[in-house]
């Protein structure tokens, strides 16, 4: 059966427009607060250290850190915080998450395809499960021998046209629970893949068998001009519990720094014309 040119633009409108709201549906809704301390009074208990290769190391346990930079990023609709417990993930392989107020969507992605992603409680009643830092879920089960955890980070989208926008992650963090369980201590190893082709790298960091006193977080910004691509995660003999995966984004990081060598180029200019005037 033919459609006229009219009738077949609209229900492809309507399609695109059910496929856009079922992935809002299932997408997590990005908050502002980092290891919040309202509804869940565990907190995160130390940074990671032992860092190497590019970029920086972000921490979270003093004043002035990663936390207080990814709350004025969310203000500004520049990045958030996927606490796992407000909303679902799109799939087994797929984390979406809604930022900007709604206006934008990062997809994180699952790339190593052992096994499907999942969220869990972990209240800290069960105490092989952890206790979240935010909330009561956590993305479960992932990097020991196996079961290594590789997830792409992006595109981010406009939520209302589905098209893609030109930002990128240029920060991103997340907090790796401790529970008395087997397996545990486990050695976590950290790799942040960077778009210049360079990675940074935290651990291996030893994450201890108690529940709630351990809770480690990991954090990269990429080095000047580039951004997050992916990240890794293994573990030496314990399944791993994340929560609060934070991300603070900007404009393409290649076309800022063009922007603002543009800029520096006019500044000088317009001060050699002045010095040529005055003498």
């Amino acid at each position: 059966m033919f459609f006229e040119k009219p009738r077949l633009v609209a229900v492809m409108g309507a399609l695109l427009g059910i496929a856009i709201l079922s992935s809002a549906e299932a997408a997590f809704v990005a908050v502002g607060t980092y290891d919040e301390q309202i509804s869940q009074p565990n907190a995160v208990d130390s940074d990671a250290g032992s860092f190497s290769g590019s970029g920086t190391q972000l921490t979270v346990t003093g004043s002035g850190d990663f936390d207080d930079d990814v709350a004025a990023a969310f203000s500004q609709g520049l990045g958030g915080v996927i606490d796992f417990d407000s909303g679902s993930l799109t799939d087994g392989t797929t984390i979406d998450v809604t930022y900007a107020a709604g206006s934008k969507n990062l997809q994180v992605t699952r790339t190593d395809g052992n096994y499907a992603l999942s969220v869990t409680a972990a209240d800290g009643t069960n105490q092989q499960q952890g206790t979240a830092i935010s909330g009561t879920e956590v993305l479960a089960g992932f990097g020991y021998t196996g079961y290594e955890l590789s997830l792409a980070v992006g595109p981010i989208t406009d939520v209302g046209s589905g098209a893609t926008l030109d930002e990128k992650v240029v920060e991103l963090g997340f907090t790796i629970l401790s529970r008395d369980r087997g397996g545990y201590p486990t050695d976590v190893t950290a790799t942040a893949n960077y778009s210049g082709g360079g990675q940074g790298l935290i651990g291996p960091e030893t994450i201890d068998q108690a529940n709630g006193m351990d809770d480690t977080f990991f954090g990269f910004r990429a080095p000047s001009g580039q951004y997050i691509t992916s990240v890794d995660l293994t573990s030496t003999t314990g399944f791993l519990h994340m929560d609060d995966l934070a991300f603070i984004t900007v404009p393409e990081p290649c076309a800022l720094t063009l922007v603002n060598s543009g800029c520096l180029g006019l500044l000088l200019w317009r001060r050699f014309s002045r010095r040529r005037r005055c003498c």
